[in-house]
């Protein structure tokens, strides 16, 4: 009996030497820092209900991948050493697309010499409008990027949509992509006219086009009498009033003398908190039409594509005084492959940003409610790694800057493991607990990625989502 328990006593021990090998060989030998971090442990129990100071057993590499809905341990505390769960939740990129699908819907132009005779209505729809503090941003990048002729037509097609008529008469563009372009022009600079279709019909003369509306009660082509368009017009009155109430339900947690940062992350947050990715409309572009409209956002299924995430926060954006446009391009999964893709720029204190809220809303099983940042305000560079502008209507500057970036912002961008980087990883975590979350996001800038998550990790009762894109170098605790 003595050998057996001498013999466990000598494995108890090696693991004890081992354990503090790691330990040294990360802090260089130094015994000052390691005395410190043993002092600090102990007041780590009052930050983390749940966080666990002695020696905790972490494997050296992450565990495989689970697909278990349960990946995240319990957060009751243990009696023994917490034990990490290095697990990563199942993680899906958005639907892989196939030519037949879509996730952006382009801008169509047909040429028909069909009439359309259609009855005159005088009543226009009534506008979104909020009493706020901040003043809302008209953007009119798009806009102004038009000959004058073309400016005129753009005109022209805004004042014939808030009363619904078909249509609108203009001078010959220089050809037909012109027309297409002022469409585009329309719809990506007022994504609070969801109604106005990606489709128009254009006379051979070049003297007129007629507008078709996304509507779900009245075809107004089949029927352009002055009864249908009153139906037209009591259902997106309807449409406009539920995206008050739900605005007003998001700007009212936004203080009036939020920063910039604030009110955006506000937005941002609550279009990924309450919306879901519609993979239903990637093979279904007519019946689910709303998904990729702004208004697809604040429905009562809130289940939209890229295009209805961007315009909706383009939508929200200026409301709360921040400019906001639509940008256009491909985007690549992890395994190369490629489809159509929207997301948005951003101005934020001067300096302009990327911010793809399709993107900060995974796929992931088991796990509701869950907010990446690894796109909240990222550079040209980092947007490169994983997204391809296409030719833009106007010229976009190259974005360099990164003081906005959400984890600058937020002091989750760390480069090294020390002392401050435990303590504030610690306090973001009861934060967070505090406000009812269970994830917390960090980014990583330096080398030797493993050994920096190793150390954060010990103590800490967790599981661990990795960005699906390495390159990022940020990782999730759920607790």
């Amino acid at each position: 009996m003595k050998r057996v328990i001498a013999t466990i006593l000598v494995v108890i021990f090696s693991l004890s030497i081992t354990s503090c090998n790691k330990i040294s060989r990360l802090f260089r030998g130094n015994t000052a820092v390691s005395s410190i971090i043993s002092s600090l442990d102990e007041s780590f129990e009052e930050v983390l209900s749940d966080t666990k100071t002695e020696t905790s057993a972490i494997s050296e590499e992450p565990s495989q991948a689970t697909k278990s809905s349960s990946a995240a341990p319990s957060s009751s505390k243990k009696a023994s050493a917490a034990v990490v769960s290095k697990v990563t939740p199942t993680v899906s990129s958005k639907p892989a697309v196939t030519s037949s699908e879509t996730t952006v819907k382009k801008e169509e132009l047909v040429v028909d010499d069909n009439e359309i005779k259609e009855e005159i209505n005088t009543t226009e729809i009534v506008p979104i409008s909020l009493s706020l503090s901040f003043a809302k941003v008209t953007n009119r990048h798009n806009y102004n990027a038009l000959s004058a002729s073309e400016k005129q037509l753009y005109d022209s097609i805004i004042s014939a949509a808030k009363t619904l008529t078909l249509v609108v008469r203009c001078e010959k563009l220089e050809n037909q992509d012109r027309y297409l372009q002022v469409l585009v022009a329309v719809r990506n600079d007022n994504p609070e006219m969801f109604w106005i279709d990606g489709k128009i019909y254009l006379r051979s003369t070049g003297r007129s086009i007629t507008l078709v509306y996304a509507l779900e009660t009245v075809d107004l082509l089949k029927n352009p009498d002055q009864a249908h368009k009153t139906k037209a017009i009591t259902e997106i009155n309807t449409k406009n009033a539920k995206i008050k109430e739900r605005l007003n339900v998001c700007f009212k947690t936004i203080p009036s003398n939020a920063t910039e940062f604030q009110r955006e992350l506000a937005v941002h947050d609550f279009i990924v908190m309450s919306c879901s990715y519609d993979v239903s409309a990637i093979s279904d572009t007519e019946g689910r039409f709303l998904s990729f409209t702004a208004y697809g956002a604040f429905s009562d299924d809130g289940r939209i594509v890229c295009e209805g995430y961007s315009r909706a926060m383009q939508l929200m954006l200026a409301f709360v005084g921040i400019e906001c446009s639509l940008v256009c391009g491909e985007a690549f999964d992890e395994d190369g492959g490629s489809q159509l893709h929207m997301w948005n720029l951003v101005k934020i204190d001067g300096d302009y940003y990327y911010l793809d809220a399709t993107w900060n809303d995974p796929l992931i099983e088991g796990l509701d409610n869950f907010i990446s940042y690894d796109y909240f305000n990222i550079t040209t560079a980092q947007l490169n790694i994983d997204h391809k502008l296409e030719k833009n209507p106007y010229p976009i500057s190259e974005c360099t800057a990164d003081k906005m970036n959400y984890f600058v912002v937020e002091k989750l961008l760390f480069s090294e493991y020390n002392i401050t980087a435990r303590i504030r990883i610690n306090a973001a975590i009861k934060e967070k607990k505090d406000n009812g979350h269970h994830c917390l996001s960090i980014k990583y800038s330096g080398e030797k990625f493993e050994e920096f998550l190793e150390m954060t990790l010990n103590g800490l009762n967790v599981s661990v989502r990795y960005s699906p894109n390495k390159q990022f170098k940020t990782v999730t605790f759920i607790f």
